[in-house]
């Protein structure tokens, strides 16, 4: 099963999908970590449909 926690900055997501992931015995991944991660890497993540 995967959960997907999204909202705007700063309204609690990462508290909340800690938690959520502590109750349900499920792994916290924090997408910001991997974005980090990867352009570190030289790796360029893009939109698979671009804003218009």
């Amino acid at each position: 099963m995967a959960v997907v926690v999204m909202g705007v900055s700063g309204c609690g997501k990462t508290t909340f999908a800690k938690q959520l992931a502590d109750a349900i015995g499920g792994a916290f991944i924090e997408a910001d970590d991997y974005r980090l991660y990867a352009l570190g890497r030289g790796v360029m993540l893009s939109d698979p449909v671009p804003c218009r």
